[in-house]
């Protein structure tokens, strides 16, 4: 019997050796399966992104990616300035001739609009009595934008303006709705129908386009207050629209 012992001993030991050998082969295998379970995981994820940028219509050719979120710069064609080579504001073309600003920029004396670097000659411009919005028409035809809908709380918005100077035009700054009831109104402005978002605006971008992450017009920039950082007060797009139809109703067109 003691002689059997050291043989025994072996068996035992061989097939031990075996049942590990084959389950860390076995664990080896499930390791394999779930790595590939993730890879697959993670192209169908890429396959659904893809399906779902295919199926945007408002993503063009001139999209770039900005810390992961698709940006529509295509909207930059349409944004310009109104000037008179003193002052400005900025605008955004939503017709073929037709622009979209601040009622207050339109106080620009001897102004003429600028687009992508070209002038163009103002024939018309027209300012609500209700709001800070104002239409400018121009002599000529330019690449034009849609409305969407008025943004909510934390929704992201990107502003486009020309700061402080025109050197710096179409300047975007990005931030998010942070209030949409504002109800403001001194000896100066009456702010009581518009949205608050946190995109940096300086003197000059009065007038400019908030974008939604579609590029769609949501609003338009018309002033802050000037101890309070990222604090840009905004004209939202349902007011626009009352303001674009009281200006087609006073047998003008649109387009």
């Amino acid at each position: 019997m003691k002689k059997a012992l050291p043989y025994i001993f072996s068996l035992v030991l061989v097939f031990g050796v075996a049942f590990i050998h084959q389950d860390t082969h076995r664990a080896i295998n499930n390791t394999q399966h779930n790595i590939d379970d993730s890879l697959i995981g993670v192209a169908v994820d890429l396959v659904d992104m893809c399906e779902s940028l295919i199926a945007t219509d408002t993503l063009l050719a001139s999209t770039i990616v900005v810390n992961h979120e698709v940006v529509d710069t295509a909207v930059l064609d349409s944004c310009g300035i109104i000037t008179n080579g003193f002052g400005h504001g900025s605008v955004v073309a939503i017709g073929p001739n037709l622009l979209l600003t601040a009622g207050h920029c339109l106080d620009i004396e001897g102004a003429w609009v600028e687009i992508q670097g070209v002038r163009y000659d103002i024939t018309e411009v027209w300012a609500s009595e209700d709001c800070d919005v104002g239409f400018v028409r121009i002599d000529g035809e330019l690449p034009y934008v849609g409305f969407g809908e008025t943004p909510n709380i934390l929704d992201k918005v990107y502003l486009v303006g020309a700061p402080h100077n025109t050197a710096f035009v179409n300047t975007i700054t990005k931030g998010q709705v942070c209030k949409v009831d504002l109800v403001y109104f001194d000896r100066v402005v009456d702010w009581t129908r518009n949205f608050v978002c946190d995109a940096m605006a300086w003197q000059g971008v009065s007038g400019g386009p908030v974008f939604n992450v579609k590029g769609q017009i949501v609003g338009i920039y018309v002033g802050l207050f000037s101890n309070v950082d990222n604090f840009s007060v905004c004209v939202p797009i349902e007011v626009i629209r009352t303001a674009l139809a009281e200006y087609d109703a006073q047998n003008h067109q649109t387009n």
